[in-house]
């Protein structure tokens, strides 16, 4: 075997690549992910293949083969500084997916294998995105065939406040379909036995690589990705409430109604307030809570009549529990 081929099949980064939507000049051990081509909801036209990863001094490097028709890819990438649990509220490529134990801060995505309607974005908040202008991004291929999506993430663009000590990105790579859907195919896996269409999917499952194993804040080097990297799930908890608390058990006109609320899981929650004869007062939605943080909700005393109230919270239709207060004149 001659060292150049040596070297090919064990590559360390730092290892750059041409990014021009192809997987040929990565190395045997830069192939990270392999999924099942006969596992997605949506058919044989919409699946996900491989996933590439390497880096080298300037940036990220991944390219993902997968195959669509009519449907989109997304690859959701976090990093550890801020980001997102829900997607679904996004200004760009909202989908009904969650994030258990991850925040998600940027986006690979594109429609039907044509880049002109995707490309790459930095998770600002619940709602807003902005463009990425300095990631390099490629893809070879149209709708219905085998194609690859390549990018180059530079460590400015990942990490502006400068690269640090121990990095770890986490993602999860999907086919999914239009706004507000979910999907047909993840990668990693899931575990669970279900996956693809309905409400709201709750992601358990990432890859996950060491960027700076060493903790010296700079890209290891030396040490091949696969040395590097895990597939690691979320375990599902039972939903529950962690906090429920009436803000006062007492109210009178002029003050406020108010409850904290922290979930163990994520969840969406609907709160309904009913009189003593089973008359329904009040009704709101809070749509997207994430697991173990508290959230705190107000409002004005209504002109109800003085009694004894019942506040029912319900989480994901299937948890619920009550409080009860009282009005005074």
């Amino acid at each position: 075997m001659t060292l150049w081929l040596a070297l090919w099949l064990v590559a360390v980064p730092y290892h750059t690549v041409e990014v021009n939507g192809s997987v040929d000049d990565y190395a045997a051990d830069e192939l990270v992910l392999q999924d099942p081509s006969d596992d997605s909801f949506y058919g044989p036209s919409n699946e996900l293949y491989d996933l590439y990863l390497t880096w080298d001094q300037n940036g990220l490097y991944l390219a993902l083969e997968y195959v669509v028709q009519n449907n989109g890819v997304v690859i959701a990438i976090g990093t550890g500084e801020g980001g997102v649990r829900d997607m679904n509220g996004l200004d760009w490529y909202p989908r009904n997916f969650q994030f258990a134990g991850v925040r998600i801060n940027y986006l690979v995505a594109l429609w039907n294998a044509d880049l002109s309607t995707g490309g790459v974005r930095r998770i600002l908040d619940s709602h807003n995105t902005e463009q990425v202008g300095n990631a390099l991004i490629s893809n070879s291929g149209y709708a219905g065939t085998r194609s690859t999506v390549e990018v180059l993430l530079p460590w400015s663009v990942l990490y502006p406040h400068g690269f640090p000590a121990g990095a770890t990105l986490n993602l999860v790579a999907m086919v999914v379909g239009g706004d507000h859907a979910t999907g047909g195919d993840l990668m990693p896996n899931p575990t669970e036995a279900t996956f693809g269409f309905g409400s709201a999917y709750t992601v358990r499952t990432f890859y996950q690589v060491h960027l700076d194993a060493d903790g010296n804040a700079v890209p290891d080097s030396g040490t091949p990705v696969t040395a590097l990297d895990t597939v690691w799930t979320v375990p599902t908890q039972p939903l529950r409430f962690t906090r429920l608390e009436l803000l006062h058990r007492v109210v009178r006109p002029g003050t406020e109604l108010g409850l904290t609320v922290e979930v163990s899981d994520a969840a969406d929650l609907r709160i309904t307030v009913y009189n003593e004869r089973g008359q329904r007062m009040m009704a709101r939605s809070y749509p997207g809570l994430e697991s173990h943080q508290a959230y705190t909700w107000t409002w004005p005393v209504p002109d109800w009549p003085a009694g004894i109230y019942i506040l029912q919270v319900m989480a994901n239709k299937v948890v619920q529990e009550k409080r009860s207060f009282v009005i005074l004149k």
